[in-house]
């Protein structure tokens, strides 16, 4: 039984199958158990406490932490768990999530090879999480650690960081082609067929991303950008490439 709820979550900060795989696998030992849904759009650690769920008209009163599992695209995602026992009050899970990445999107295509990137995906920008139970302990977990605070090695003066710029204002279609009079694409999605910027037609566009706090000499700066080029020649079998 699946059931989808909002709850109220504090962000702490800021498979499909190919071939003979089975996508539903990984519910093979648990369809005769509840499945609870939640979406995700931002990137983060989020915590759900006991009262978040008892918000969601869940009762985990009765529910084993230790027994927990997390899925999304159908892997298991490693919770923290305040207590391995029965739930209490005071109890939650923790986890690290992120919106739809475009991962399941690659799967649309003939060659998947061809999905431009997986930084965001083609259709939304929502993740759904699928939260269950049973009577196992040796589900994925994040583990407490304790810092070790001496013999440190000397702090850095700068952090690497990567900037992500998706543009996903026009769509571009897939290998245009004729038979007789009449235009078609294939359904499968082909190379080049995805979201990109506006069209540059005999004109330029600009791209900007953030450069906030940059320590010049640091570190050498590494640019990486994908080009689609699409022509509109009427007298080709494949129109568009």
């Amino acid at each position: 039984m699946k059931k989808q709820f909002v709850i109220a979550i504090s962000l702490l900060f800021a498979v499909i199958m190919q071939g003979q795989i089975d996508a539903r696998a990984w519910l093979d030992d648990q369809y005769t158990q509840e499945w609870y849904t939640f979406d995700v759009v931002d990137k983060g650690m989020y915590r759900v406490t006991y009262q978040d769920f008892d918000t969601a008209e869940i009762d985990m009163s009765q529910i084993i932490a230790a027994n927990l599992m997390l899925y999304r695209n159908g892997k298991e995602v490693p919770i923290y768990t305040s207590t391995s026992g029965l739930m209490g009050v005071n109890d939650f899970i923790e986890f690290f999530a992120y919106g739809e990445d475009g991962e399941l999107d690659q799967y649309l295509y003939a060659d998947t090879n061809h999905l431009p990137h997986k930084y965001s995906g083609l259709f939304h920008d929502t993740a759904t999480y699928f939260l269950t139970w049973d009577n196992k302990t040796n589900h994925a977990r994040i583990l407490d650690s304790v810092n070790i605070l001496t013999n440190l090695p000397a702090a850095k003066s700068y952090c690497l960081r990567k900037n992500i710029a998706a543009n996903n204002t026009s769509f571009v279609s897939g290998d245009e082609r004729t038979l007789g009079n009449t235009k078609y694409v294939l359904s499968d999605f082909e190379r080049g067929e995805a979201f990109f910027s506006s069209p540059i037609y005999k004109t330029t566009l600009d791209f900007r991303t953030s450069t906030r706090g940059v320590v010049e000499g640091a570190a050498d700066v590494t640019i990486e950008y994908q080009v689609a080029g699409l022509n509109d020649d009427k007298q080709l079998n494949v129109d568009h490439h």
